[in-house]
């Protein structure tokens, strides 16, 4: 990858919602900088943190391109504002617990420049615990409403990226939304039928940790979650849907063996199954905080 011309790549911009994580802040921030991607816009908007993340932030002001803290209206609100002012050729956001992996700015860059017309490009990506273990990874299945109203969509939040043309055209983050926000906002962006792509690379990692998880935001989630199951009037109980999703779910099998090779694709497997019967959570995939 030739790192020496910043003209050749494309403006990346990265927003980072952030409040009260300051166990893993810092870790979001340096899977960012560290990447050395020479034409970067990195937003921290913070939502007035009390603990010490805005020390933390502080430490990188100078290779930060803007943050600020103040009183907002939530994860979507600070997304939104981020994105709003993003002047980038390609957005992103990355939750302050989560983290990008080596050189994906590059890879997404390369994708982009390769493909003048896409859109979205969703990749693969993983999960990891409080103290960045590697728990599995998982691939995205397809980009459509079908499959990203389901539970078999299995996209990464942090590994999606999209034009600024594209968010814009979709009608950018709904600052309303609490838990459910990309993944109201992506079923928008797949309905404008903008040109997309999946790559099978990891670009980021998405931690569980016990924050992530409470009853008040499941509860939240589920009712989110109806109200956009209502408005696309969607139910993965109908026949045409089971169909089309088993023919993906096998598609993205014979992907990862053509990737990956049969025993590594197969020994994965048998991670995430174990990991999902020692937590006693078969329903991982379905992020609370989407």
């Amino acid at each position: 990858m030739n790192k020496e011309k910043p003209n050749i790549w494309p403006k990346i911009s990265i927003v980072t919602p952030s409040f009260n994580q300051c166990k893993y802040l810092e870790r979001t921030i340096e899977s960012v900088l560290s990447q050395n991607y020479p034409n970067l816009e990195y937003l921290i908007i913070d939502g007035g943190s009390t603990d010490s993340s805005i020390e933390i932030i502080k430490q990188y002001a100078d290779k930060i391109s803007f943050w600020v803290s103040e009183k907002d209206n939530g994860q979507a609100d600070s997304i939104k504002k981020g994105l709003d002012r993003a002047t980038g050729d390609i957005f992103a956001f990355l939750n302050s617990d989560d983290v990008l992996t080596e050189k994906s700015l590059f890879i997404v860059a390369e994708e982009f420049n390769n493909n003048k017309d896409l859109g979205v490009l969703a990749g693969a990506g993983g999960m990891i615990d409080s103290n960045d273990n590697f728990l599995y990874g998982t691939y995205p299945l397809g980009w459509n409403r079908y499959i990203l109203l389901s539970s078999q969509s299995r996209y990464m939040q942090p590994s999606v990226f999209y034009s600024k043309k594209s968010y814009k055209q979709a009608g950018g983050i709904n600052p309303d939304m609490k838990c459910c926000l990309d993944f109201e906002f992506f079923v928008r962006l797949a309905d404008t039928k903008i040109k997309h792509k999946i790559i099978y690379k990891k670009l980021s990692y998405t931690r569980l940790h016990p924050l992530t998880k409470t009853a008040t935001w499941q509860e939240i989630s589920d009712k989110e979650k109806y109200e956009i199951y209502k408005k696309y009037n969607f139910n993965d109980n109908n026949i045409k849907y089971k169909l089309f999703f088993m023919y993906n779910r096998v598609k993205h099998f014979l992907f990862r063996i053509y990737y990956e090779g049969i025993l590594n694709t197969l020994k994965k497997r048998s991670r995430k199954i174990l990991y999902e019967h020692n937590t006693g959570n078969n329903n991982i995939h379905k992020r609370d905080n989407f």
